[in-house]
């Protein structure tokens, strides 16, 4: 029975809980653990500096890998979530509709992931002794939008007419905003590239593989 019910669930939704009862946890005074969260799964491109050998260690080791993906489901504060889930709400729901369930997680996987690869990058190549915390889900959900944009703009290049049909300027001008917005102090603008990037090319690629399919 409750796995019945969790299958009319959409992933959307599931993300936003998750998001929500992490936040929860974090904040929440009987639990207190936003200290223990920061220390142990935010992301950030240079982890830990030794003075004494002049080396450091990144986030790209064996050790702190796991905190590319964990630093998407972690929040600054209530505006940070709120902002967030309503975009992964506005974006999700579509996008599922369109791509099913499996494409949508993976594509939200991958462009959390591709925002905090290409942050802790950018942080190790030109602020190589400098600690840069990452966190929030805002590179994954402007992801999805990404890659509605991707799906639309390969229909509208090659002439291809779906019943869901997606108006691609919309998007576009949401996804400029957001990189502007990303130019504001405390916005990071290098993660909501990453997930812009990441996403469009997911969903331009996945257009592309389903309309070849179409054809075998």
């Amino acid at each position: 029975m409750i796995g019945i019910q969790l299958n009319k669930i959409s992933y959307t939704k599931i993300l936003i809980i998750i998001n929500i009862l992490i936040f929860l946890i974090m904040y929440f005074p009987l639990f207190n653990l936003n200290g223990l969260f920061r220390q142990y799964f935010i992301s950030s491109g240079i982890m830990s500096y030794d003075l004494l050998s002049k080396s450091y260690t990144t986030v790209f080791s064996i050790e702190n890998s796991y905190r590319l993906i964990t630093a998407n489901f972690l929040h600054s504060g209530p505006t940070h979530l709120v902002m967030n889930m309503m975009g992964l709400y506005i974006l999700g729901e579509p996008t599922e509709s369109v791509i099913g369930r499996k494409n949508f997680i993976l594509i939200y996987i991958l462009s959390a992931l591709g925002t905090t690869m290409l942050c802790a990058a950018v942080n190790i190549l030109f602020n190589p002794f400098g600690f840069e915390p990452v966190l929030g889900a805002s590179g994954a959900v402007l992801g999805i939008g990404g890659c509605l944009a991707g799906i639309a703009v390969y229909r509208k290049i090659n002439n291809i007419y779906d019943p869901f049909q997606i108006d691609y300027m919309p998007l576009l001008i949401m996804l400029g905003l957001n990189i502007f917005v990303g130019l504001f102090p405390g916005i990071s603008l290098t993660g909501h590239l990453g997930g812009i990037v990441s996403g469009f090319g997911l969903g331009y690629f996945l257009a592309r593989k389903i309309e070849q399919n179409r054809f075998k």
